[in-house]
């Protein structure tokens, strides 16, 4: 199986460093940091819980760059930010694109 590190690295590096992310993606992976359970580190991403339906398919997309991952394949509605996916949103941060979390 491969890792969300390996996703991460095989979808950026190819000839040079690039990651592109749309709005909605970038929403998303904000949406899923903010609803954080302190517990679990789970993340509620659902079209059930009110999300557009766009937010499914920038969640599989975030999923294939390896940012996001789904830890429990029977309810693929929680994600969990990966390493890579917790840089890439410092990153955002840093740059303003998106608020503190």
């Amino acid at each position: 199986m491969t890792t969300p590190n390996q996703l991460f690295a095989s979808h950026v590096t190819s000839v040079a460093f690039s990651l592109s992310l749309s709005k909605t993606m970038v929403c998303c992976l904000v949406e899923i940091a903010e609803n954080r359970d302190a517990r679990s580190r789970q993340y509620r991403v659902m079209k059930a819980m009110g999300l557009r339906d766009t937010w499914v398919g920038a969640a599989r997309c975030l999923v294939e760059r390896g940012l996001i991952m789904a830890p429990d394949p029977e309810w693929p509605g929680i994600f969990v930010l990966t390493e890579p996916g917790e840089h890439v949103l410092a990153l955002l941060q840093i740059a303003g694109i998106v608020e503190k979390i």
